[in-house]
């Protein structure tokens, strides 16, 4: 969606190998795939201005999207001892269509179990997840 906006540059940080298919898409998007590590953002507190790459290069640039990397470790999921799985944001809670954990009766939803993080879709993981705890309670 980004590259419909105007000119963009993929930061791989030298960790994101592309295959040849996410290759050839990007570059028929017109996106500039740039390896070499960011090492520097620059700006005044409020916008960016650039970034300087490890080589010592600057880039120019607008605006920058960043893809942070989430856990939904915590002391309480680490008691349950819930299964956790890797995707390309890092670990979620591992859970069925239902939202439950590999624990029996322990159910997760929102961003601790949904690898797309987004408001809309941690509600309706939300909803899934209720339904399915209440029909548990009712049903056994």
């Amino acid at each position: 969606m980004i590259p419909d906006w105007g000119c963009t540059t993929f930061f791989t940080q030298g960790e994101y190998p592309l295959d040849e298919k996410q290759l050839e898409i990007l570059t028929r998007r017109g996106v500039n795939i740039e390896h070499t590590r960011i090492t520097r953002v620059i700006g005044d507190g409020e916008n960016i201005n650039s970034v300087v790459l490890a080589d010592g290069s600057e880039r120019k640039l607008e605006g920058l999207y960043v893809a942070p990397q989430i856990s939904a470790k915590n002391p309480i999921v680490d008691a349950l001892n819930c299964e956790f799985e890797e995707t390309t944001l890092g670990e979620i809670i591992k859970v069925n269509e239902l939202k439950q954990t590999s624990v029996a009766n322990v159910y997760a939803a929102g961003d601790m179990s949904n690898p797309m993080q987004n408001g809309t879709f941690a509600v309706n993981s939300g909803v899934i997840a209720g339904i399915s705890m209440h029909q548990s309670l009712m049903f056994g």
